[in-house]
């Protein structure tokens, strides 16, 4: 993990104030959950964990010794001197998140000589308020990232705004103008109307309107402003639960060694498995690095094919989209403003694909695995 905040220092110019993400996760489903773990990613092109924590309510081995103070209470009190609890949480399951993630915002100096400024998380874990009223660091407030929050809130409510849209109540103030042929004829000073054939009944958005409220508001935008999302955390989750099924118990020991490896798998990829067990056993059998080999390439030929899908629905998207677009141009001589030719479209086109690529697959398609 060391690796993987340097990385993030390096992406930073060499700052070492991060914006980190964070998420927690319980054992088992629901709020009364025995044993917990959170983590902290880092926000780059490339996010790799940086911070893995856990805690426990109960201790196995203390619940088995229990025998030992009645038969023999020497052997018990020797037992208690010399073994190192798992016991580490007392509060409610509901509260391990928040102080995981403090536990691991306040060692970041100590541990990396890094400070964590900003916190992208989910918006009812309450962690933020609590780092807020609990600052890890003196005179340091850990703010929420919000980087362009009023833009982008305009531009998710601009697709409602759009479709809600009448000649007698327009509502395109936040649409681009680039597209919006009703704000390219009002800078011209010239007359629109609205295609009613193509317009969304208002009883039909007034129902979908909640959703928008929920989805688009600031306080949910927040959590995605400037590409930062806990998708990274939630990938690592997912790893650690094919380890961990949440329908089997374990005990918190099995819990960090199943953490700790999902960080490997995560951060460095399935070959770096090999390298731990050289550390530990001295060696690695063949089949063990056959193994390990096939399941890294495994992953790479899946990550592949699915990029290619994307490509191809995107080209299928924006090219269905803008030859939509150039028969609507056609069929009303009042709506058109301007024609554009078929080497403008192709441009256009080009220029759009080329957007949609780089969006979705430079910036967030970073899949675990550490060789990218």
């Amino acid at each position: 993990m060391i690796t993987a905040v340097e990385e993030a220092v390096v992406e930073a110019d060499g700052v070492r104030d991060l914006v980190v993400s964070g998420d927690g996760a319980w054992l088992t489903r629901g709020y009364s959950s025995l044993h917990g773990i959170a983590t902290l990613c880092s926000t780059t092109a490339k996010p790799k964990v940086i911070d893995t924590n856990w805690c426990s309510k109960t201790c196995t081995k203390c619940q088995g010794a229990e025998s030992l103070r009645r038969v023999n209470f020497d052997l018990f009190k020797t037992f208690q001197e010399n073994h190192e609890c798992q016991l580490n949480f007392t509060g409610t399951s509901g509260a391990m998140e928040k102080e995981m993630i403090r536990e691991m915002f306040c060692r970041s100096l100590s541990k990396y000589k890094i400070k964590y400024i900003s916190y992208i998380g989910d918006g009812d874990a309450k962690v933020h308020s609590f780092l807020t009223s609990n600052s890890p660091y003196l005179g340091v407030i850990i703010r929420e990232s919000k980087f362009d929050l009023d833009k982008l809130y305009q531009k998710s409510w601009a697709i409602f705004k759009h479709h809600y849209s009448t000649d007698k109540e327009p509502t395109h103030d936040w649409c681009d103008p680039q597209w919006r042929k009703y704000l390219q004829a009002k800078l011209n000073g010239q007359q629109f109307s609205h295609n009613l054939k193509s317009t969304i009944p208002r009883a039909c958005l007034n129902m979908i309107k909640p959703v928008f409220h929920e989805l688009c508001s600031k306080a949910s935008l927040a959590r995605v402003v400037d590409d930062g999302s806990q998708n990274a955390n939630e990938t690592l989750h997912s790893i650690l639960w094919t380890m961990v099924p949440k329908h089997r118990f374990c005990s918190s020991i099995i819990l960090r060694i199943a953490l700790d490896l999902s960080t490997i798998i995560y951060n460095d990829g399935y070959n770096s498995l090999g390298t731990l067990f050289t550390n530990i056993f001295s060696s690695i059998g063949y089949y063990s690095a056959e193994c390990f080999d096939r399941l890294s390439s495994m992953r790479k030929r899946f990550n592949l094919k699915i990029t290619n899908r994307r490509k191809k629905r995107t080209i299928a998207t924006v090219t269905s989209t803008t030859s939509a677009a150039n028969d609507s141009f056609s069929e009303s001589d009042d709506e058109m403003l301007f024609m554009l030719n078929d080497k403008d479209s192709i441009d256009i086109t080009q220029d759009l694909i080329g957007l949609d690529l780089t969006d979705d697959d430079t910036n967030t398609d970073y899949e675990p695995g550490g060789d990218y």
